[in-house]
C-alpha cells in the first residue's frame, strides 16, 4: 500500500479498532509532510503555542483526501445599521457512501471591529522625520516611535517627496455595511468549514482553528508583512517598497478579488500612495486576515520576480 492510498471510513457503533485510528493519524501526517505547505494549507501562529492554525486549503484538502463533500446551511440575521450577520453549519458527507459524518459550525457579522471600522486618513504636521528614527526604528521601535511623537503618529511623504511626522487617523466606521456581506459570508463559510473538517477527522490534536483568528489581534505578522527585507540580487528590498511599485495597488486587488476579499482590498489599497508605513502595514494586515499569505507573495513576485520571499 502506497504511503497516500485513500482510508475508506469504517460506520459502526462498536467504534474504530485501535489500529485505523492510528492509520489515520499517521495518514493525516503524512498527508502534511507530502503535500501540504506550510503557510499555505496552515501554519504556526507566533504567540499561540507551536500547534498550527488549519487554513481553508488545508481543510479543502483534506476533505479531498477523505472524500468528503461539505454543504452548508446559511442563517441570516440583519441588524441594526445595515449590518449584518451569518451563522452557518457545515455538514461533510462521504462522497461514495452518501453518509453524514459530521458538522461543524461558524459565525461572522460587519459588526465585527475589521469590518465595521476603518483608519481616517492621516493628518500631515509638518515636521521632518528625525534622522535618528531611521537608524533605531529596526533596534528600537519604541524609541524610534518616540521620537515622532509617540502612539498615534506615524511617517508619511509630503507633496515634495520628503518625509514628514503625521498623526495617524482615527478608526471610524464604514458608511456601507453591505460592502461587506459578501466577504463576512464567506469568513462564515470558512470557519465552518475548518470546525467540520477538524471535528470529522479528530485532528484537533494536529491543528487548530481558533488561533488564526487571533493573529490580527497579535503584533505577529511583521516578519512576512511590510518592514521586513528581502534579498534580490544582491541588494536588499523591502515589501513596502515593492507595493508603492506601479501597477501594485491594482495586482493585490486583483489577488485579493479572487479569494473574495475584494471590497476590503479595495478600500485598503485606495490611499495606498499616500499611507504611512505604519497605516500601510494596518491595511496590510487586515487583508492579510481574509487571504493567505501566499497570494501576497504571488502577487508580489509578478511586481519583481526575483524577490525572495517567504
Amino acid at each position: 500500500m502506497s504511503d497516500l492510498e485513500p482510508i475508506r471510513p469504517v460506520y459502526d457503533l462498536e467504534g474504530l479498532p485501535v489500529a485505523r485510528v492510528a492509520q489515520q493519524i499517521i495518514h493525516i501526517q503524512q498527508l502534511i509532510k507530502a503535500v501540504m505547505r506550510d503557510g499555505e494549507h496552515f501554519g504556526k501562529i507566533p504567540g499561540c503555542g507551536d500547534k498550527p492554525a488549519l487554513f481553508k486549503a488545508g481543510a479543502e484538502k483534506l476533505c479531498f483526501t477523505f472524500r468528503m463533500a461539505p454543504d452548508f446551511e446559511i442563517d441570516q440575521t440583519d441588524l441594526a445599521g445595515g449590518h449584518r450577520e451569518y451563522r452557518i453549519k457545515c455538514h461533510l458527507t462521504a462522497i461514495e457512501s452518501g453518509l453524514r459524518l459530521g458538522a461543524g459550525v461558524g459565525c461572522c457579522s460587519t459588526l465585527e471591529s475589521k469590518y465595521r471600522y476603518r483608519t481616517a486618513p492621516g493628518e500631515p504636521t509638518g515636521r521632518p522625520v528625525p534622522r535618528a528614527y531611521w537608524d533605531l526604528r529596526q533596534q528600537d521601535k519604541a524609541r524610534a516611535q518616540e521620537l515622532i511623537g509617540g502612539r498615534g503618529f506615524g511617517v508619511i511623504k509630503n507633496a515634495g517627496g520628503d518625509w514628514e511626522v503625521a498623526k495617524l487617523g482615527e478608526k471610524i466606521e464604514h458608511d456601507n455595511p453591505a460592502d461587506y456581506y459578501n466577504t463576512v459570508l464567506k469568513i462564515g463559510k470558512k470557519r465552518a468549514l475548518v470546525d467540520a473538517v477538524l471535528t470529522v477527522t479528530a485532528a484537533s490534536d494536529i491543528f487548530t482553528q481558533d488561533v488564526e483568528e487571533l493573529s490580527e489581534f497579535l503584533d505577529v505578522t511583521a516578519s512576512k508583512l511590510p518592514g521586513k527585507e528581502h534579498k534580490q540580487q544582491g541588494a536588499s528590498v523591502s515589501l513596502i517598497d515593492l507595493l508603492k511599485r506601479p501597477g501594485a495597488s491594482t495586482l493585490l486587488v486583483e489577488c485579493c478579488e479572487k479569494i473574495e476579499g475584494y471590497a476590503m482590498a479595495k478600500n485598503a489599497l485606495a490611499q495606498i500612495l499616500n499611507s504611512s508605513e505604519e497605516e500601510l502595514s494596518e491595511r496590510l494586515n487586515q487583508i492579510a486576515s481574509e487571504c493567505e499569505w501566499a497570494h501576497f507573495v504571488q502577487a508580489a513576485q509578478q511586481l519583481l520576480p526575483a524577490a525572495s520571499l517567504p
